[in-house]
């Protein structure tokens, strides 16, 4: 498994986190850890990226917006 590392910058702040990268045969997802929660994010059919949040996690929406700005900052990494 491949990891590559996510800078975004919320309200000032800097936060980095981690993201895992696994392949299947035809697709690939990213697993990133934020606040001790697992977030995925995979290709949609348009080829766009989408988060994953698992039944049973509820995030705050400070958690929410940081989740955004992952999604952004991961697309805009692929598409360079």
């Amino acid at each position: 498994m491949d990891s590559i590392l996510i800078s975004v910058i919320k309200d000032g702040k800097s936060y980095e986190f981690e993201a895992q990268l696994s392949s299947s045969a035809y697709s690939y997802r990213f697993s990133i850890l934020v606040n001790d929660h697992e977030i995925y994010f995979e290709p949609d059919e348009e080829r766009n990226l989408r988060a994953i949040i698992p039944s049973g996690i509820e995030l705050k929406s400070q958690q929410l917006e940081l989740v955004k700005l992952i999604g952004k900052e991961l697309e805009s990494m692929l598409n360079q």
